[in-house]
């Protein structure tokens, strides 16, 4: 199963205020989406714990033909990874994508971004845009609710569907996000494991033991799964 995100601007899913997702630096973040549409200019929001700024750490797709990213704000330039435009070979919409993103404030080589689909192993893109470290102080988000599908100010939803999303509080290897992309499955360091969906709409649980990141959905519907094998597609 799976949320459809995108049918009102408030559509989300919220997914508390636990310490476990706060500041992450290091951070993976990974995920099956299956994008509906691609945007021509503003930024869609997958993922975003904090506030838009200047304490956010998100995962966006920006403007058009596939440019993918993760950005974790600091005060003077933020720590970043984004593709150049069209430079996944697996990009497309309507059809299911699943992608890594890595942020990482003292090493930019683990600024790193991912995306495969039902049949491609997940690849880096063949340049970037942006990959940087950034510089300045570092985020805070400590305090702020985490969402999916959306951004704080409930005005950029997701369009599309997102089937599983997991966080990791380190820099998991191309080996390890490879293991991920047809078999979810926790490891050392999963601060956050969660298939919406599986529960309907209600309360959606985070697997990977944090209760308190259990999320809570508000406009989203349910949809079907990501084409791959269980349990994943549940």
């Amino acid at each position: 199963m799976s949320l459809n995100f995108g049918g009102a601007a408030t559509d989300r899913m919220a997914c508390g205020t636990d310490t476990s997702l706060e500041n992450l630096d290091p951070v993976t973040i990974v995920g099956w989406i299956r994008p509906e549409t691609q945007p021509s200019v503003i930024t869609t929001i997958v993922w975003q714990k904090g506030v838009s700024f200047p304490n956010a750490q998100f995962v966006q797709l920006v403007g058009s033909s596939g440019r993918f990213g993760l950005l974790s704000q600091r005060s003077a330039n933020s720590c970043a990874v984004t593709a150049t435009y069209g430079n996944y070979a697996a990009w497309g919409t309507n059809k299911w994508l699943f992608f890594a993103c890595q942020t990482d404030t003292t090493n930019v080589a683990n600024c790193r971004s991912f995306v495969g689909d039902a049949s491609t192993l997940a690849a880096q893109p063949s340049s970037y845009a942006v990959q940087q470290v950034g510089s300045g102080t570092v985020f805070n988000n400590a305090g702020a609710v985490a969402y999916m599908g959306n951004k704080s100010t409930f005005d950029v939803p997701f369009d599309g569907d997102i089937a599983f999303l997991g966080i990791w509080d380190r820099i998991l290897s191309t080996g390890e996000i490879n293991d991920q992309q047809f078999f979810p499955h926790k490891t050392s360091g999963c601060v956050y494991f969660n298939y919406p969906g599986f529960a309907g709409n209600g309360t959606q649980p985070d697997w990977s033991g944090n209760s308190a990141n259990n999320g809570s959905v508000t406009g989203a519907t349910v949809s079907t799964g990501a084409p791959i094998a269980m349990p994943f597609n549940m």
